[in-house]
């Protein structure tokens, strides 16, 4: 008996592991450039002195991966061929679901890469947004070199690759027990009402307090995966609404704080 359940545990052990584990990072798996006549003018000239020194892995989500320049000042991030599980994730029925259909109904980047365009035009004081770049550059970009979170450097060519640069912010959670709180609260309900006002939509039901950050003293969204642009929908509500799932989750904070 001993050794049968062994066995079960071990066979589950195996599936937590495969369910959980990120993709390893190559330039392989990044969205590649797409030019179709849309795309917006890369116009960002800084670029050079950003990509001077290597950039360093900080994370990344579902859709795309993220690295800070040398100075701590600026990020890129790359979009991904197919969606990918965070480490800390735990999903396996959508996993499995990935693998039985060899991976042909996962999401690309491409999608999520328009939306920072819109916001580009129209957000960019309430996202830290400098440049997207989806193809079609008027001047050869250069080379960027990133380290991975496994250390390990890797060459890619931005002419080649679809992404974004956006200043660095600090996120919101390392503000909760400080005392700017009550601060950052203020600067979280007056970006709400900028980005209902400008006709975006959040398509998220909750609050996810990894997608707000504080930049210069100010809030802004730096995962703009969920948000849509819909200025037919009332400014009023969805206010109210970014507003009510921020309260939500805040309730909670407090809860775990105290």
């Amino acid at each position: 008996m001993k050794v049968v359940v062994s066995g079960v545990f071990a066979f589950f052990l195996l599936l937590f592991l495969s369910f959980t584990k990120i993709d390893h990072f190559s330039s392989d798996i990044l969205l590649e450039s797409h030019i179709d006549g849309t795309e917006l003018p890369f116009i960002f000239q800084g670029i050079d002195e950003i990509l001077s020194k290597p950039l360093r892995y900080i994370g990344n989500g579902l859709e795309a991966v993220a690295f800070v320049s040398a100075d701590e000042q600026y990020v890129l991030k790359f979009f991904l061929k197919k969606q990918i599980l965070k480490k800390s994730f735990f999903k396996p029925k959508k996993r499995f679901k990935q693998l039985l259909n060899n991976n042909t109904e996962i999401k690309t980047g491409l999608e999520t890469l328009k939306k920072y365009e819109v916001a580009l035009q129209h957000l960019t004081d309430e996202t830290g947004l400098l440049a997207v770049y989806r193809g079609g550059a008027i001047e050869n970009l250069p080379v960027c070199t990133v380290v991975d979170y496994r250390g390990r450097e890797h060459k890619i060519d931005l002419n080649q690759v679809a992404f974004v640069v956006q200043k660095k912010a600090k996120i919101i959670n390392r503000y909760m027990y400080a005392d700017e709180f009550e601060k950052v609260n203020r600067e979280l309900q007056d970006l709400f009402a900028r980005l209902a006002s400008k006709g975006f939509v959040n398509l998220s039901h909750v609050f996810n307090p990894e997608n707000f950050a504080i930049l210069d003293n100010r809030a802004v969204m730096i995962d703009l995966g969920k948000l849509e642009f819909a200025p037919e929908n009332s400014y009023e509500l969805e206010e109210a609404k970014l507003s009510s799932r921020y309260s939500a989750w805040l309730a909670k904070k407090l809860v775990i704080i105290h």
